[in-house]
């Protein structure tokens, strides 16, 4: 017996999208009416899934991929005259260039994925409380398309499915009358440096790094070399957790082809009609 493993669908609601008149906009899914979602092959049009391979475009791998009917999610756009039923299921929830003869596939290079919130249309709240921040205007979730202008399409914002959220550390508190560390590195051991309500300093480490008082009770400290494995301290631009790159597919629904313009059009022979 074949067993297929599990893998994220994208899942689609019909919404009412509402915006200022005058600019890029989301707008409903095109489908009100049964069937929305076409299911070719044992997929469904517009289920994504990952893969442990990935190349660039223009390599063997990847257009044996898009003739099976996958295509990468790195926001390209497609036609949607030859590629209907990934049109009617999706529509412009990841935006349209022109708002008439394109849309965008999903974009999800470099990203995690994230369950849809939408606490407000569901008895059950989502477990763990869900996403904080899903409706809050001080915090919004934006569009994955914030560039393109009206006539064209900007994708879904706020509490929808195709939305994006910036990284961010949650909001904290501190209460810290003064405290101090042991800093230690290769070639010497900075007993007690003090960090408390003192004016802005700088403790200069000898391997190169430095511990610097930005303000009342605060450090930051950049660029040491822990002594216990000769390796330097983590550090990132961004919080993130342990993590392996993968390749994220979405599924067209059909045999298809990459232009010279990076539209994503349907093969003339196509293997899965």
């Amino acid at each position: 017996m074949h067993c297929r493993r599990a893998v994220m669908i994208l899942i689609v609601f019909v919404f009412v999208c509402v915006g200022d008149v005058g600019r890029a906009r989301c707008q409903a899914y095109p489908c009100t009416t049964r069937p929305c979602l076409t299911v070719k092959t044992g997929w469904i049009v517009g289920e994504i899934k990952t893969v442990a391979f990935g190349e660039t475009p223009s390599t063997v791998i990847m257009a044996e991929l898009m003739k099976q009917g996958w295509v990468e999610c790195a926001g390209q756009p497609a036609s949607r005259t030859e590629l209907p039923d990934l049109f009617k299921a999706i529509g412009d929830t990841w935006g349209s260039g022109d708002g008439k003869t394109d849309f965008y596939l999903p974009d999800l290079r470099g990203l995690f994925l994230r369950g849809w919130d939408h606490a407000g249309s569901q008895k059950q709240l989502p477990a763990f409380g869900g996403d904080p921040d899903a409706t809050d205007p001080k915090r919004p979730r934006t569009a994955p398309r914030p560039e393109i202008a009206a006539p064209g399409t900007k994708g879904h914002d706020g509490d929808r499915v195709g939305s994006m959220q910036d990284d961010a550390a949650e909001q904290h508190n501190h209460t810290d009358t003064g405290h101090k560390h042991n800093v230690v590195d290769s070639s010497t051991k900075y007993n007690e440096v003090q960090i408390a309500k003192d004016p802005p300093r700088i403790f200069a480490l000898a391997n190169g790094g430095s511990m610097a008082q930005t303000g009342t009770g605060q450090s930051n400290l950049s660029g040491p070399t822990n002594p216990s494995t000769g390796k330097p301290v983590k550090q990132a631009t961004e919080n993130h957790p342990k993590n392996a790159y993968v390749m994220y597919v979405i599924y067209v629904g059909r045999a298809v082809t990459m232009d010279a313009n990076g539209l994503i059009k349907g093969a003339v022979a196509d293997a899965l009609e």
